[in-house]
């Protein structure tokens, strides 16, 4: 096996090549496909490579001019020991090993950064959307705490408006109710004045004008018809209520002090005296009948 392992290793042995960026030396291998696996080594490391490179070319390069006929480089008639192509062997495993820890640490290290930097992301965003929201809720909370105290206001204004209305409403209806009951005084009162003072008045009238006839008659020298004309002119005019002066308006003038309506409102301003008893008149009082 390890003969086989090393006759395949010399018939297609993988190729150095380089990085491109001047920075390392990697192996191409034809056999699995053209993969290309670059490796970092050390100056000495890429001395050994270069080294062993070198020997299995001239191996092969051996191998192929004794098939064909020809004589072998006595420098290169050795050909490469087993044990140097199983520890090459070893080598690239172990560094392929070495690599892949190597990506899937760096791998590792890029996802948990990827993480952290997310994640501040998302905490700086959360940070400024919480500042603005407890912004936006405390100017809320403010225009609610206002608006709050202005409904408050504008209901203690309606209930000073509505105890102010019932106020003047009852001082209305007390207003009303005693203009009422001034009124009916008032009627009352004048009713009972005028009945009281046109019964006074032609009550006096009356017991005048009966005295008065009773003078006329002492008074007047008997004649055929004198006397009992007069009476009867002075009946009819007491009956009828007309002025004792014109005998034309109605007698709407009380004297004082006699109590006699016997006068109109226009004989009342031309008599001194009473047109009835002759009494002295001392003023006169407007009666007006309804």
């Amino acid at each position: 096996m390890v003969v086989q392992a090393q006759q395949q290793f010399l018939e297609n042995p993988p190729m150095l090549c380089n990085s491109g960026n001047n920075s390392g030396l990697g192996w191409s291998d034809n056999r699995g496909g053209g993969r290309a696996v670059d490796f970092y080594y050390s100056p000495q490391q890429k001395q050994q490579q270069q080294a062993m490179a070198m020997m299995g070319r001239s191996a092969l390069a051996n191998q192929q001019r004794g098939a064909m006929g020809f004589p072998c480089s006595p420098s290169s008639n050795k050909a490469l020991p087993v044990d140097v192509s199983y520890s090459l062997a070893l080598q690239m495993d172990k560094q392929n090993q070495e690599m892949d820890q190597y990506l899937c640490l760096q791998t590792e290290r890029l996802r948990v950064t990827l993480q952290q930097q997310m994640k501040e992301h998302l905490v700086s965003l959360m940070r400024k959307l919480e500042s603005k929201a407890s912004s936006l809720l405390r100017q809320k909370d403010e225009d609610l705490v206002r608006a709050n105290k202005r409904a408050a206001e504008l209901e203690e204004y309606l209930r000073q408006a509505e105890a102010e209305g019932q106020t003047w409403q009852r001082i209305a209806r007390e207003n009303e109710a005693m203009a009422l009951s001034l009124r009916s005084t008032l009627e009352q009162v004048g009713d009972n004045a005028c009945l009281s003072t046109v019964g006074g008045a032609f009550a006096a009238a009356a017991i005048c004008d009966a005295a008065a006839s009773c003078c006329a008659s002492s008074s007047t020298p008997p004649g055929p018809n004198g006397g009992a004309k007069q009476e009867e002119g002075e009946q009819g005019l007491a009956e009828t209520g007309r002025c004792r002066g014109c005998g034309s308006q109605g007698s709407c003038m009380l004297f004082m002090p006699c109590m006699h309506l016997c006068a109109c409102k226009l004989c009342d301003t031309l008599l001194d005296s009473c047109p009835v008893c002759r009494c002295v008149k001392h003023g006169s009082i407007e009666v007006f009948f309804s």
